[in-house]
């Protein structure tokens, strides 16, 4: 009867750490899972950035040389070189009719 006894409560403690170490484990594997789906939405993230930084390096390489520094200077910034000249013709309304009235 003592072997009985002194058995069933090893089976008990044994089944009991099976259970925790079951428990343990799929607590684990959730958790793995878990970070597998933020890894990979981290890769994708990265990805993206990596696409954006390359439009962004190719944007840079088209609008580094000379004629379109040039060309944005004159339309953007209404910047002249410093041997020209610039001419503004206006138009005055009121005066050429006066000339045509007469």
């Amino acid at each position: 009867m003592k072997f009985i006894k002194r058995n069933f409560i090893w089976l008990i403690i044994g089944l009991a750490l099976l259970l925790y170490g079951g428990v343990v484990y799929i607590k684990q594997e959730q958790q793995l899972v878990q970070k597998r789906l933020e890894l990979e939405a981290k890769i994708e993230q990265h990805e993206d950035l990596l696409a954006a930084m390359r439009l962004l390096r190719e944007e840079v390489e088209r609008l580094d040389n000379v004629e379109t520094k040039e060309s944005l200077a004159r339309e953007k910034l209404n910047m002249i070189m410093p041997d020209e000249m610039i001419y503004v013709i206006t138009y005055d309304k009121d005066k050429k009719t006066e000339q045509d009235e007469e």
